[in-house]
């Protein structure tokens, strides 16, 4: 089995050609901030087929490509359902026709979380669990869940992957989804540059004087005693923590894994979040592991690969 397969992620698009459970070849690319989707798809194809290039493989000997994607999906139909304020042509696109004309490929279309979520489940550190969650923190937060064996999808293919969109605070910041106060619009990548630059103390905060705010950037300023940058870093970690431990309620895990681009930051992340959900989550001290991804950038390319092995589970 040899697929191609791409994580149209928030920030960057990862691709990478996954061969017998291994990834053979990988590249990355910034991600288009706004506009369609259908023409960056164009952008995408081009570097898909210098991969191939790069990579020695001819695109005729693939067996398909797996593409992840924000939003929630009809992974039975290949086309997402939400509207997306980023690229708002996104629910028109038909996915598998495009592959197919594009390509020559079949396709599968999943979100992204939930690619993620099979990776670890398959490849990664949810292996051999039955009962698990994956938190991905990045542009946004995406989670999602597989439940005694088997991945959660629901009725409108939005189990499990909304963690993101728990109310934290019911009289917090809008969101991207109409809600308040939800994970995302409290503590995300996209939410933290207009969280710093409206609080009073930004002034007076090394990240002033930065042309880009990030997480990797507030942490650095946090290690520095910036007060400001303290201040919005272990807020950020209440809330993670406090969706986790929600979580952990809703779905009975053995394992919570982290991914996202903000887990450089884990060895700061994951031991508080620990100790909260031993503090606060209903279950025993121990019992729910929280542990960092084995595919930190890589896990979607991973379990789009597991989707196209069609094991049963995934049906």
């Amino acid at each position: 089995m040899q697929i191609i397969a791409v994580d149209l992620g928030g920030t960057k698009t990862k691709a990478g050609i996954v061969k017998n459970s291994k990834l053979i070849g990988r590249n990355e690319f910034t991600a288009k901030s706004s506009g369609s989707l259908l023409s960056y798809l164009s952008f995408v194809k081009r570097n898909l087929l210098l991969l191939c290039e790069k990579s020695n493989t001819d695109p005729a000997d693939l067996n398909g490509i797996g593409i992840a994607s924000t939003g929630i999906i009809d992974n039975k139909k290949n086309r997402v359902l939400s509207v997306n304020k980023k690229y708002p042509d996104a629910t028109q696109i038909d996915f598998s026709q495009w592959a197919d004309e594009e390509l020559g490929l079949p396709l599968i279309l999943e979100n992204d979380a939930n690619a993620a979520m099979l990776g670890e489940w398959r490849y990664g550190e949810a292996k051999s669990t039955d009962n698990c969650i994956m938190l991905t923190l990045g542009t946004g937060i995406g989670s999602s869940v597989i439940c005694n064996g088997h991945p959660l999808r629901g009725k409108h293919f939005q189990a499990g992957i909304l963690g993101g969109h728990f109310i934290v605070n019911y009289n917090g910041r809008k969101c991207t989804c109409r809600g308040k106060g939800c994970v995302e619009a409290e503590a995300s990548t996209w939410a933290l540059p207009d969280i710093v630059r409206n609080d009073p103390e930004f002034n007076k905060s090394i990240l002033s004087n930065l042309p880009v705010i990030d997480y990797k950037e507030l942490f650095s300023a946090a290690e520095k005693k910036d007060k400001l940058s303290v201040k919005i870093r272990d807020n950020s970690m209440l809330v993670w923590a406090a969706c986790t431990v929600s979580l952990i309620h809703a779905y009975d895990p053995e394992i919570v894994v982290f991914g996202g681009g903000i887990m450089k930051s884990a060895h700061i992340i994951l031991p508080y979040i620990t100790s909260y959900v031993e503090k606060h989550a209903w279950v025993k001290k121990g019992q729910v592991k929280i542990v960092k991804a084995k595919h930190i950038e890589d896990a979607a390319l991973f379990g789009l690969y597991s989707l196209f092995c069609k094991q049963p589970e995934y049906i």
